[in-house]
Formats: structure tokens, sequence, C-alpha cells
């Protein structure tokens, strides 16, 4: 089975930020409220008009959510999927009912003391926080640091998703080495984790069921705008 992960650039939502706010749900106009910086508002935005666009999402009953807050289509059989948001895009994983995504910014220049902030390599109190020892360790002899840390880091990010416990889990307290795609072994079951590079950022997926691939589709706003107002 291939996941699809649909991503929009923050700078095509903002183009169309008066009428995208009047096609996403109430409650993801909410939580658009509840937020106080400009780019955290259009990477929210820019999710739900990806959970419209992709899986049809005009209100907030076609949305449940698990114990600690992870989404699901409320509809029998749906398809499972996950949002993510930093940087320059949000995005929309989708694929077996079981599925968490995570996306960060590689260039340094985009992190700071703000909501969307990633650390970088270079902050040891971070790695130690996030990484097991082993994990430290490689990290310590790695070529590139940063690389490794960002690949560490939204692969565990992308299994905490999926599992929706979030960060009531302990990032620290699981290894996901190696860095390579493919299959290992967390809380005692499979699962099956992918990184892309996309555009100066890293993204990873994270899913219990086989995967043939990943398929990456950018949109425009273009793309959302005519399909939304059409429904």
């Amino acid at each position: 089975m291939d996941i699809e992960i649909f991503c929009i650039a923050c700078a095509d939502v903002e183009a169309m930020h008066d009428k995208a706010v009047t096609l996403v749900t109430p409650a993801r106009r909410a939580q658009m409220e509840r937020l106080q910086l400009p780019g955290d508002q259009l990477r929210c935005l820019g999710a739900g008009l990806l959970l419209r666009h992709v899986l049809g999402v005009q209100k907030d009953s076609q949305l449940s959510y698990g114990e600690y807050g992870k989404p699901y289509l409320s509809c029998q059989g749906a398809p499972g999927f996950s949002l993510a948001h930093a940087g320059d895009f949000a995005l929309l994983a989708v694929g077996p009912p079981v599925l968490g995504a995570d996306i960060e910014p590689w260039s340094a220049a985009q992190w700071g003391h703000t909501s969307q902030a990633g650390p970088t390599a270079r902050d040891t109190c971070m790695v130690h926080t996030w990484m097991t020892e082993c994990e430290q360790e490689v990290w310590l002899g790695a070529s590139e640091p940063e690389e490794f840390f960002l690949r560490a880091w939204t692969g565990k990010e992308s299994l905490l998703k999926a599992t929706g416990q979030g960060f009531h889990l302990d990032p620290a307290s699981f290894s996901v080495l190696p860095l390579t795609d493919g299959p290992r072994l967390f809380q005692g079951c499979e699962w099956t984790v992918m990184w892309r590079s996309v555009q100066k950022h890293q993204l990873a997926v994270a899913t219990q069921a086989p995967v043939a691939g990943l398929n990456l589709i950018m949109l425009s706003a273009c793309d959302l705008v005519p399909s939304i107002v059409a429904r």
C-alpha cells in the first residue's frame, strides 16, 4: 500500500487567506484564533484546507479524537491520516488506519523561540532530552549531526503521532535506529518508518502496515480553491 503525502506551502495559504478561512471548520478557525503567531495560524489553516480538499472534511462532526487528541475520520472504514506542519509547509499523509507523519525545516534560520521552533543538533540539551544513550553516541560520531538529529526527531514524532500517544510517551524511551527506510520494533510491534527530504525540510512517516512507497503531491492555491469552492 502506498502512502500519499499532500503538501501546501504557507505562502500559497497566505495568498488565499481571507477566502480560505471561510472554508475550514469552526473548530479549525477556533484553533487558529488560539495561536498568536501569523506563521502558526497559516500552517493551521493550511492543514484545514488539506483536510477538506483531500478527505472532504467540511464539518467538525466528521472527525473523532483519540484519548490524547489524535484525530480520525468518523466514518467506518475510512483511511488513516496524519497532519503535520512546520517551517514553510503544512502536510496531510493519507494511508493505512495507523499512520503518523512529521515535518521539520532544515534551515537553522527558520528556527527560533516560537511554537514552531526546531532544535539544531548543536543543542546538546535537546539531544539528551530526545535521544537514547545509543542514539547520542551515534550522533556524536555523525559526519552530518544536524541531518542525523532531524531524521531521528521526525522519525520519533511520526511514531508518537501514529500511536496517538504523542509526548505522553518519553521520546528518549525508545530508539529509531537505524535511520534508514524500513521496519523496526516499537512497543513490541513491527513498524515501518520512511523519510524524505522536501525543499529543505525533512519529513517522516510511520505505520504498522506494509508500505510500497510514498507519493508526494505538492498542491497550490489554484489546486485547492477551485475544488473547495465546487464542493
